[in-house]
């Protein structure tokens, strides 16, 4: 439906009010409901349009306008029952949302205060960030602790209020199950950053809004584990929280339906194989995207997830595992015809065995390229493939690899493998043709590799990242640009970063590149001002810093 004149009008003059007055966090207890008051009256199409206004990305914006930010929608979700559920479905749009646990420490003399565990990274926990928290305690106790929090300043008991907020729960999911446990309460935090000396962070009471477990739908799982949301479409689970997953909760054995991204990742010294073996074994059917970072899957691992892929994957990631080119391909062998997106980087896939016999066998039977070229065959619909630091035990298995990647290909990254003068040769006759993006940073590119690999890229490429090749130089830049001219890729951008590039080869790009083109040549130290100052003359969206953040000085 439309919005009318009158509507946009009240928009504009309610985000201003919203966004740039104090009333709603200030004090000034007459003015707040003033502001609240005026906002109540609006359709309720204008105050979704101010709230999505408020809640834009956290990562678009600095931490004086995050705190500017949440703060009135917090205050907005607080202040009265008719604008919760619209303020508190903005709030739950921003991602990366992670449990923590509330104590209550009325006990020990701070009323209205809650000890906080578990919460994420400092970087993370910024004033205006959002978390996801339950409370610990009977019922009785979670019950006095929480239903206090909405609408009540100071903390009181109303029974009005709480039916006033049992009625909204209950319009936001008419048709939802009551699952929420008598002894958790679901509830977002603006921040909890502990006071000067203190050894546990807290939170106030008039920083928590209680959220309907209804509306969450992606979730971290770091320093603890809780009950999964009953419309849960997105879990994370890292680090301490993964020996947790059978011991104590059991999370993959009341799975909603409606979970379609599992990510689990950063488990160092965290998983055990009983662990992962009961995890495989348990991998919800309905999965569409499935991460498997860094938990040590071996070559035994990767044959049990094999057969339990979920029927619908879409994207695989099973990078920094432990497994080999027979782990990979057992894999791939399983693979639903869904699957487009796969990134096995940093596995070394050409160790077949532990010995010396087992690697050399990759490289001379026959037997191993049939096992590649059928695995092409299983992935003849894959769009993305990732293979980055997979090839450091012969750099020349890379070369084997290369006639069998999926010619459905548009993303193709094997940063951080040597290619020799082969390799790139191989590359040239079996490019995929419909590629958009190539990643070959760190390769060990120079000017003689880069005349034959420019050659052969194809007209569809978007994106080319060849940071930290850093023998490339002017001259490679050059052969670059003859074969660009040649092949004619509709570049909109081209990583440099790091590649030894000076002032020739800073010319030659301003001269050959059209104004459509970003280019970063940040790290290139032979660059000079002056070379630094035509770049900033001439394109402003370039990126010419001597020293690049990333790659060091």
């Amino acid at each position: 439906m439309p919005t009318s004149t009158a509507e946009h009008d009240s928009l504009d003059a309610s985000t201003a009010h919203v966004a740039k007055t104090a009333n709603l966090v200030g004090n000034d207890i007459g003015a707040r409901a003033q502001a609240v008051s005026f906002l109540e009256q609006l359709p309720e199409i204008v105050l979704e349009k101010i709230c999505a206004f408020l809640a834009q990305s956290p990562d678009q914006l600095d931490l004086v306008a995050l705190d500017l930010v949440a703060r009135p929608l917090f205050c907005l979700a607080r202040a009265s029952p008719a604008l919760y559920a619209i303020a508190t479905r903005a709030l739950m749009k921003w991602p990366g949302h992670g449990v923590s646990w509330l104590m209550p420490l009325d006990g020990f003399g701070e009323p209205d205060t809650f000890a906080v565990y578990g919460l994420p990274s400092n970087f993370e926990c910024v004033p205006g960030s959002v978390a996801v928290c339950t409370v610990y305690g009977g019922a009785a106790t979670a019950c006095d602790q929480v239903e206090t929090v909405l609408n009540q300043d100071p903390a009181t008991t109303d029974p009005a209020a709480l039916a006033q907020l049992a009625a909204l729960f209950r319009r936001l999911e008419p048709h939802a199950p009551r699952v929420q446990p008598a002894s958790a309460a679901w509830f977002l935090i603006t921040s909890a950053d502990p006071p000067e000396g203190a050894a546990i962070n807290r939170v106030q009471r008039r920083q928590l809004v209680r959220i309907a477990p209804h509306l969450i739908r992606d979730l971290s799982f770091h320093m603890d584990v809780a009950p999964l949301p009953p419309f849960l479409t997105r879990l994370t689970i890292s680090g301490e929280a993964i020996p947790m997953l059978n011991e104590r909760v059991g999370v993959f054995r009341n799975v909603p339906k409606t979970l379609r991204e599992l990510n689990m990742m950063a488990a160092a010294g965290w998983m055990d194989k009983s662990t992962l073996h009961w995890m495989l074994a348990h991998l919800p059917r309905q999965l569409e995207k499935l991460t498997l970072e860094a938990i040590h899957l071996d070559d035994q691992d990767a044959a049990v997830l094999a057969l339990m892929l979920p029927p619908r994957l879409h994207t695989l990631g099973l990078s920094s595992n432990d497994f080999t080119a027979t782990g990979a391909l057992s894999v791939i062998a399983h693979a639903p015809p869904t699957l487009a997106t796969l990134d096995v980087s940093e596995n070394t896939l050409d160790r077949w065995g532990q010995d010396a016999g087992d690697m050399i066998s990759f490289l001379t039977t026959p037997a191993r390229m049939d096992a590649l070229l059928a695995a092409r065959d299983a992935c003849h619909r894959v769009t993305s493939l990732s293979l980055c630091h997979s090839f450091a035990t012969y750099p020349a298995a890379l070369t084997l690899i290369v006639p069998a990647l999926p010619p459905s290909l548009t993303f193709l990254d094997i940063s951080n493998n040597c290619l020799s003068i082969e390799t790139v040769t191989a590359l040239v006759h079996r490019m995929p043709p419909a590629l958009t993006h190539l990643g070959v940073a760190q390769c060990a590119l120079d000017a003689e590799r880069m005349e034959d690999l420019a050659s052969a890229l194809p007209w569809t490429l978007i994106t080319l990242d060849l940071h930290w090749n850093r023998d490339l130089g002017d001259a490679g830049v050059a052969a670059l640009l003859r074969g660009w001219k040649k092949r004619g890729p509709q570049f909109k951008k081209l990583d440099l970063r790091g590649c030894g590039v000076g002032d020739v080869g800073v010319q030659l790009l301003l001269e050959e590149l059209g104004r459509e083109v970003v280019v970063h040549l940040d790290g290139n130290k032979d660059v000079s001002d002056h070379g630094q100052s035509d770049v900033a003359t001439a394109r402003p969206r370039w990126t010419v810093n001597q020293v690049d953040p990333v790659l060091g000085g």
